[in-house]
């Protein structure tokens, strides 16, 4: 065989397969069901939104006040006659297994 090397039949490749350390040969696994939910952390971040635009491709500032998110929207109405709007929300989410309490970790 021209440019391959052959390789001998008495050595045996072993492909190494990457699995997460606690997943163990032997290890039992589990469905478990699971909830989410804002983060019940008492120093989360407020929920980020901003208004924009479903008939042009213009965006509101984001921001953490609705009112300013309207304002902005009905501003843009004025200004371009566009009347439909999307409020996009951002909000921080924390999930637990299904059996634990919210507030523990």
């Amino acid at each position: 065989m021209r440019g391959r090397a052959r390789r001998d039949p008495a050595v045996r490749v072993h492909r190494r397969v990457e699995t997460h350390p606690a997943v163990r040969p032997g290890s039992v696994l589990r469905h478990a069901p699971w909830t989410i939910g804002p983060d019940p952390a008492p120093d989360r971040d407020p929920p980020a939104m901003y208004a924009a635009c479903k008939d042009c491709t213009e965006q509101g500032p984001v921001g953490t006040d609705r009112a300013a998110c309207d304002m902005w929207a009905l501003v843009h109405a004025g200004r371009t006659g566009h009347r439909q709007y999307r409020e996009c929300v951002s909000v921080d989410l924390y999930a637990r297994p299904a059996n634990e309490t919210a507030g523990t970790s």
